[in-house]
C-alpha cells in the first residue's frame, strides 16, 4: 500500500515522537544543571574574599576580581606591658606612631612588689625601659633606670578603659598619641587621650 504522505508514516512519526522526547529529555537536563551550579555553595563557585592594606577582593571562579576600598588599618598592641623588655617594647610602638591614632590593650600587675618595672596612678603611669648599676633584687627606680610616663586623659563618657580589676591594671581602647617635648622630671612623657569608635576614622 503506498503512502500519500510521508508525514503519516507509521515509521516516520515513531521517528519523529523519538527526537522529540530525547529534546525534552535533553533541555530538561541542561536546566536541572544550572540550577544545581546556582546553589552550590562550595567549590569553584564560592566567593574568595581575600582582605590586604588598602582593599578588599572578592574572586568567584578563581576569574573575576573585585576590589572595593577598606577602612584604614588602625595600629594595635596587646598584652603584658609590666617588665623592663615588655615595657621597652610598648614604648617603642608607642614612639613609631606619635600623632597617630592607635588601639591598644595593655596591662599590668597592680600593687606589684620585686622586679616589676612600673609605678602608676589614677591618670598616669610610668614604665621603666632599660637600667644601669641597679642594684640586685631591687625594683627597677628613676636614679638608675630610663623610663617613660604616660598621662591618661578620657573624656567624660569616653569608651576606652584605664582602670584595674583583679590586681591587674588595664589601658584598653583607641587613643590618641602625643609625645612632650623635653623632659619631666628627668624623663620622657607622652599624652594618651581617648578616642570613640565613631570617631576613629573621622
Amino acid at each position: 500500500m503506498a503512502w500519500k504522505n510521508w508525514g503519516d508514516h507509521p515509521v516516520v512519526v515513531a521517528v519523529g515522537v523519538l527526537a522529540g522526547l530525547a529534546g525534552f529529555a535533553s533541555l530538561a537536563y541542561t536546566l536541572l544543571s544550572n540550577s544545581s551550579i546556582q546553589q552550590k555553595t562550595g567549590g569553584n563557585n564560592s566567593p574568595n574574599i581575600n582582605a590586604s592594606k588598602g582593599d578588599v577582593r572578592v574572586t568567584f571562579d578563581n576569574s573575576t576580581t573585585i576590589q572595593a576600598p577598606s577602612k584604614p588599618q588602625i595600629p594595635n598592641f596587646s598584652g603584658e606591658i609590666g617588665n623592663l623588655q615588655l615595657g621597652k617594647d610598648f614604648t617603642d610602638f608607642i614612639s613609631n606612631h606619635d600623632a597617630q591614632i592607635v588601639y591598644l590593650d595593655v596591662y599590668f600587675e597592680a600593687f606589684a612588689e620585686g622586679q616589676k618595672a612600673v609605678s602608676y596612678e589614677d591618670d598616669w603611669f610610668i614604665l621603666y625601659t632599660s637600667c644601669r648599676g641597679l642594684p640586685e633584687n631591687q625594683p627597677p627606680n628613676y636614679l638608675h633606670c630610663f623610663s617613660v610616663r604616660f598621662d591618661v586623659r578620657i573624656p567624660e563618657g569616653g569608651e576606652s578603659l584605664y582602670g584595674h580589676s583583679q590586681r591587674l591594671q588595664y589601658l584598653r581602647g583607641y587613643w590618641s598619641i602625643r609625645a612632650n617635648r623635653g623632659l619631666h622630671q628627668g624623663r620622657r612623657s607622652v599624652t594618651l587621650t581617648a578616642v570613640d569608635t565613631k570617631d576613629v576614622n573621622n
